[in-house]
């Protein structure tokens, strides 16, 4: 009889899941039945489909113990690389070293000039000054030439508070600098565009960790995240959520 793996991320978030994205992958091929903790949260249901619906080796929601992903006292740092150390941490060897979704994007006609600008977070506060002047240099420097479109979200992307016991979920954030914009109206319509446009400009924040398993379908996606010094240093101290496939602006 198969082991069972009752998968869960602390907090609820786009990247907060993909982090653990290799994992079931790995569980199934070693011969492990892998679930999504039935206490798992996720601050949108849209979550929970991309990351875990649409991944072959999870085999639905089930109740048990919470035995993989951000246990308490799990981290610590075995690999430099965010996903390998996550790896490390469960017991297999480092195998990959991007984050991955198993939805296989479509190629939207008309997006081949578009820049997406997705200026949303969770937490991380920005300057409005800091962003725009990083904006305009890479829209002169990079981005010469293409259409630049500020992401709006058709839903709420944070319907519901977290539940008891996560008390430091975060605060959403949305910095309003662009006059043209593109409506968003689900997370897999967002795949669909990232894979079909020339290039993203995010904030350190879900957008931008999808935007590493987008470009594993199109490496032709220029991905540039914007994100404090601090937080850089932090989360490379830490072996979290900084991935070799993007390309991070310090503001």
């Amino acid at each position: 009889m198969r082991k069972e793996i009752f998968l869960a991320s602390y907090f609820g978030g786009l990247g907060d899941s993909l982090q653990f994205s290799t994992l079931p992958e790995l569980y199934s091929k070693a011969g492990y039945d892998v679930y999504i903790w039935d206490n798992a949260y996720f601050r949108n249901r849209e979550i929970k489909e991309l990351v875990w619906d649409h991944n072959p080796y999870v085999l639905g929601t089930k109740s048990g113990k919470w035995s993989a992903g951000d246990t308490p006292g799990r981290h610590k740092i075995l690999n430099s690389n965010c996903i390998s150390n996550w790896e490390m941490l469960h017991g297999f060897s480092p195998t990959n070293t991007l984050p991955k979704i198993y939805y296989k994007a479509k190629s939207l006609s008309s997006y081949e000039d578009v820049v997406l600008v997705d200026l949303t977070s969770i937490s991380t506060l920005y300057s409005i000054d800091s962003l725009s002047s990083s904006i305009d240099k890479l829209q002169k420097e990079v981005f010469k030439g293409k259409r630049l479109l500020q992401v709006r979200f058709k839903n709420d992307l944070n319907p519901r508070g977290a539940p008891a016991g996560i008390a430091h979920d975060g605060i959403f954030n949305c910095y309003n600098l662009l006059e043209d914009s593109i409506e968003v109206s689900s997370l897999l319509n967002y795949c669909d565009l990232m894979n079909s446009c020339f290039g993203i400009i995010a904030l350190h924040a879900g957008a931008s960790h999808l935007s590493s398993c987008i470009k594993q379908q199109n490496p032709k996606l220029k991905s540039v995240c914007l994100i404090p010094r601090n937080q850089y240093e932090d989360n490379t101290n830490r072996s979290v959520f900084i991935f070799d496939n993007i390309q991070y602006v310090l503001v």
